[in-house]
Formats: structure tokens, C-alpha cells, sequence
């Protein structure tokens, strides 16, 4: 014999429970990066200099992206000890560092000046930091600084990569270029490769962004990206040799824009007109048997002069 409202109160019960599942399923999701469109997305741009009205164009691009943050990768300015370029650079890009978080490092023209400090409060001790946005942990090193084994930086460095607990990818943002093709400097000016690239391989670092030449590159190396993305204002560079792992190079003003989409990282390359140059995807690394640490050493030797370029 039914008993009057019982019916009722488990249809009832049984809605509400399976509204509970649902929003369960929509929340792990949305923590998971799975979910579409739950995150806004992260830009990195590279060298400015003297660019200024290229660099407004960018950064008027930039801002029509709405990103969550922007990473910049040095040569803010032409010369860090300058005040009045630190004003011209403020002016440029308050509209944007109004709207989200900024993220700079240090380039060769920056000279480690005080006055890159007093515009900027950064993590850790503002040379070298960490920070974690939309499950990407983005590693600033200064290539300027002692990066050997046992420094202080290479130790802070190692404990970065070691400790990203939760992390899906593993971003590591520098001056200096590992891999380059262009005219303006040479790849791995600073000789830092054979030290740094046993931990990228060691920690399945998935890519990693330099600026200093002033062009986009894009290159591939034994499981890792190395992109150039020195097109934030700065006078722009030729292509002047060729490589085995360069993959994509194009001469024009540029920004990156990092979307997380479920376990893969979606990289988009866009002009200053906001028109795409390149696009690429990484499958996460992470839940992947770690590799043996092995002193890689890709042979540079073989990046050679382009025909007919002097």
C-alpha cells in the first residue's frame, strides 16, 4: 500500500541527487582543465627595446585576448638604466598590467638594474621564480645569472622542477636561446645547454621560451620545443642559417597564447593584426615513466650559414 507523499519525496530526492552528480562531474572538469572555455588564456611575448609603436600594436593585440597573465622574456627597454625608457615602456603597457597579472625577466638590456626592480614585484627573489596558473608551471631563470651545476640558481631550479605536485605541464621561460637560426646572436650564446638540458629531459620540462633574437622560431629537440619569441617590438632579425631541429621561422612583430584543453597545451602564434603565424599542441608528459638523466648534446655544429647570406 503507497503511502501518500513518499512517491513524491524520492522523485524528489532522486532529482536532487542526480543534480548533485552533475555538478560533481561539471566541477571535476573544471579543476582538471578539461572542461572548454573554464580558462582565460596566457600570453608570452618577447623583446621590445626601442620598438615603441610596434610594441603598442602588440600589446593593443595582447588585450584583446583578455589573458589571465602575460609573461614577457627580457630586453624591455634598450637600456634597463634608463628612466625615461622605463617610462616609455610604463605607458605602453599600463593599459594591459592593469587588466592581468605580468610576469617579466631579465635580458641582456635590462643590465640587472634597480630600476627593472622598482617596476615589478615578482616572486621569490624576483631573478629566478615560479608561478602555476591553469595547471602549467611557468620557471623564470635569469641566463644572465651563474646557471652552473651546484649554483644557487641550478639548485633553485632543480627544486622547481622537482616539486610541481598537480602540474600538467612544465614551462621554462629564459633569455638566451638554446636553438636559434637568426642573424642577431648565435645558438646558446651563453653556453648553457650541456648544463640545463639533462634536467629538461630528467623533469619532462615540455617547452621552453627564449627571446634575444628578434623573429619566431620554432624548434624541436629530443621530445622538448625550443621557441624563439623575440617579436614584442624590437627591431626584427633575418634568418640567416639553417638547423636540423628548426622547424618554423617568421620574420614579424608576434605574441604566444597558451590554452590548457583537456591533456594537451595549445600553443597559438599571432601577429600584431591578431592574424595566426603557427599553431602546435603538446600531449602532457606527466604520469610518463621519468627518462634516465643523460647529458644530452645536440650537435650545433651542424647549424650552418645559409647560402648566398653573409
Amino acid at each position: 500500500m503507497a503511502i501518500p507523499g513518499i512517491k513524491r519525496k524520492k522523485e524528489y530526492l532522486g532529482k536532487y541527487f542526480n543534480g548533485f552528480c552533475i555538478a560533481l562531474v561539471i566541477a571535476a572538469l573544471f579543476f582538471t582543465g578539461a572542461y572548454a572555455g573554464d580558462k582565460r588564456p596566457i600570453i608570452i611575448v618577447g623583446d621590445s627595446q626601442r620598438g615603441h609603436d610596434a610594441h603598442r600594436e602588440v600589446i593593443s593585440a595582447i588585450i584583446k585576448k583578455e589573458p589571465v597573465a602575460v609573461f614577457q622574456l627580457g630586453d624591455l627597454v634598450d637600456d634597463g638604466r634608463s628612466k625615461k625608457e622605463w617610462e616609455i615602456f610604463n605607458e605602453i603597457t599600463a593599459p594591459l598590467r592593469s587588466r592581468t597579472e605580468y610576469y617579466p625577466l631579465l635580458g641582456n638590456h635590462e643590465f640587472n638594474s634597480g630600476l627593472y626592480y622598482d617596476n615589478f614585484q615578482l616572486p621569490n627573489n624576483e631573478e629566478w621564480y615560479y608561478v602555476d596558473k591553469n595547471h602549467i608551471r611557468f620557471i623564470v631563470l635569469d641566463s644572465n645569472a651563474q646557471l652552473s651545476c651546484g649554483s644557487e640558481q641550478y639548485i633553485w631550479f632543480e627544486n622547481a622542477l622537482r616539486s610541481g605536485g598537480g602540474i600538467d605541464f612544465l614551462i621554462v621561460l629564459l633569455h638566451h636561446p638554446f636553438f636559434t637560426t637568426a642573424a642577431r646572436h648565435i645558438p646558446d650564446e651563453r653556453g648553457l645547454l650541456p648544463v640545463i638540458m639533462p634536467l629538461l629531459e630528467k623533469y619532462r620540462v615540455d617547452a621552453v621560451f627564449s627571446g634575444h633574437n628578434h623573429d619566431y622560431e620554432r624548434s624541436f629537440y629530443n621530445g622538448i620545443y625550443f621557441i624563439v619569441s623575440g617579436g614584442g617590438g624590437a627591431p626584427l632579425d633575418d634568418q640567416v642559417r639553417q638547423s636540423p631541429y628548426s622547424q618554423k621561422f617568421v620574420k614579424q612583430y608576434h605574441f604566444c597564447e597558451l590554452m590548457v584543453q583537456g591533456t594537451k597545451l595549445l600553443v597559438s602564434v599571432s601577429d600584431k593584426s591578431g592574424a595566426l603565424i603557427d599553431s602546435f599542441s603538446i600531449e602532457s608528459k606527466r604520469g610518463q615513466a621519468s627518462p634516465l638523466a643523460v647529458s644530452s648534446k645536440p650537435d650545433l655544429s651542424n647549424t650552418t650559414a645559409a647560402v648566398g647570406v653573409k
